[in-house]
């Protein structure tokens, strides 16, 4: 697959618009959700920096 394909699929986002979710709207929940997100050393709510590496250099030797 080359890069044009792959450029001419990708779609913008649509614009934000506030959801309903409670984990996002409650004080108490979110607060820890978001220090998950942001914490550099768990992979519980977001990949972990390591697991990026690994998946970027996956990717790139897709186009070797």
């Amino acid at each position: 697959m080359n890069i044009s394909t792959i450029m001419d699929q990708i779609v913008s986002p649509k614009p934000y618009v506030r959801g309903t979710d409670m984990m996002w709207t409650d004080p108490h929940i979110s607060k820890y959700l978001l220090e998950a997100h942001l914490n550099p050393n768990s992979g519980a709510a977001s990949r972990t920096f390591r697991n990026i590496q690994v998946f970027q250099s996956g990717s790139l030797s897709l186009f070797n």
